[in-house]
């Protein structure tokens, strides 16, 4: 094959190519969890993320450690080996803060979901992520956090929710 440019004859060498190696897929959403010395915690937030109705190729899980000592960075060695849509990054600066910036600086989507490593969502938590988004693109979602302790009879937990210093958040959800 012979490329033609002003009159200049110049050899290309032929490639064939597929559009779909080409293709890099974003996806819709990046959820960004700090930790440290949580592991315990961690992974049962890291599991209710990874079993949520929308696929796992349009969310990103971005776990940033915040200096652990202890064995939180082995669990997110393994937990980024066995899962594709999760990356870890380490912070060598204690702070949730820290934690958190780094993470947000490696999103690749356009919607940013910020957690803590004690969070527990439902099911269908990105599912009305995205649903939110679509109906409202200009604005911030809050959704409502339910307070873990709620029946438990741990005396601090108990204390905890009494005291009325916990605020579940409880916004009207205005999607129904």
């Amino acid at each position: 094959l012979i490329l033609l440019i002003d009159d200049v004859k110049i050899p290309v060498y032929q490639y064939k190519f597929n559009a779909n190696d080409m293709m890099v897929t974003m996806p819709d959403i990046s959820i960004i969890i700090p930790t440290r010395h949580r592991p315990e915690l961690l992974q049962r937030v890291v599991e209710a993320l990874l079993h949520q109705s929308v696929a796992r190729d349009r969310y990103e899980l971005i776990i940033v450690d915040s200096a652990s000592t202890d064995h939180t960075p082995e669990l997110l060695a393994r937990l980024s080996t066995e899962h594709s849509n999760l990356k870890t990054l380490r912070a060598d600066k204690v702070g949730a803060a820290v934690a958190r910036n780094l993470g947000l600086n490696a999103a690749n989507s356009p919607l940013l979901i910020l957690l803590d490593d004690d969070i527990l969502v439902s099911e269908d938590f990105l599912a009305r992520v995205l649903d939110g988004a679509q109906l409202h693109p200009d604005r911030i979602l809050l959704g409502k956090i339910v307070a873990p302790w709620a029946e438990s009879h741990d005396p601090f937990h108990r204390f905890l929710l009494e005291s009325g210093d916990v605020n579940t958040y409880d916004f009207p959800d205005r999607l129904n």
